[in-house]
């Protein structure tokens, strides 16, 4: 899911039914859920998007189809249709981290497995509307199931968290910052490894909220901040383990 500043809807696309995959695209605006298309990309999970707030568009990149295949298709949805853009980009992947920058109008995408599910990446490439852009292959360790954020205030994509690769129980816990020319890794100590977590920006606190995720211990319902009003960015101490209390 995203959220469509644009026009104050939250766009659900996809995603694994359990016996399928969806293709469906639907739109939440704060009272209701509507089923806006059912036309569009072809069903899968484990794509990615994010909100283009400079073109008004929800970018949409890869998957996995109902065949288990992995795609490496970019659409955009307007809010009416979805389009192909029939360019060269990232090979075919799922479960990327993918964010926009709307310092300089880019969504950075980066990691993903490939597409037999062996193999991680570690590329980070960004999509300006036009054509996608490898813009480094060092930084964050290659790796899936991780979360990437736009920390608005200091104009840095924050990366958390992920799998290393399919053959072992390793998971990550670190720390990296994209300025959209080179990653740095950052000192903050926090939440413990994990994957599948949540993150989400919340500008007007200039905070990065990261909740839950699969850690080796088992899922977690933790809810952290990565705070950057501070002098030093880091993350603020654990809130409780179940938002109920």
């Amino acid at each position: 899911m995203v959220f469509d500043s644009h026009r104050n809807v939250v766009v659900l696309y996809g995603g694994n039914t359990g016996a399928s995959v969806n293709g469906e695209t639907w739109e939440w605006n704060g009272m209701t859920w509507a089923l806006r298309s059912s036309i569009g990309p072809a069903p899968r999970a484990g794509q990615r998007m994010a909100f283009d707030s400079a073109r008004n568009v929800t970018v949409l990149f890869g998957g996995q189809l109902a065949n288990f295949s992995y795609n490496d298709e970019t659409w955009e949805w307007d809010g009416a249709t979805w389009t192909q853009r029939l360019v060269a980009g990232p090979a075919g992947r799922a479960y990327s981290a993918m964010a926009f920058d709307s310092n300089r109008s880019r969504t950075v995408l980066h990691g993903g497995v490939s597409t037999d599910g062996t193999v991680s990446y570690g590329d980070t490439w960004e999509w300006d509307g036009a054509s996608w852009t490898s813009v480094s292959n060092s930084g964050p360790a290659p790796r899936f199931y991780h979360a990437l954020v736009f920390d608005s205030a200091r104009g840095v994509s924050v990366l958390f968290g992920g799998k290393p690769d399919n053959h072992s129980s390793t998971l990550l816990g670190d720390v990296w910052e994209w300025d959209g020319s080179s990653w740095t890794a950052s000192a903050a100590i926090g939440p413990s490894a994990r994957d599948n977590v949540g993150m989400a920006y919340d500008a007007g606190r200039r905070r990065a909220v990261v909740f839950g995720g699969s850690m080796s211990s088992g899922t977690t319902g933790e809810l952290w901040e990565y705070g950057s009003t501070e002098s030093i960015p880091g993350f603020i101490s654990p809130g409780p383990d179940s938002l109920s209390d």
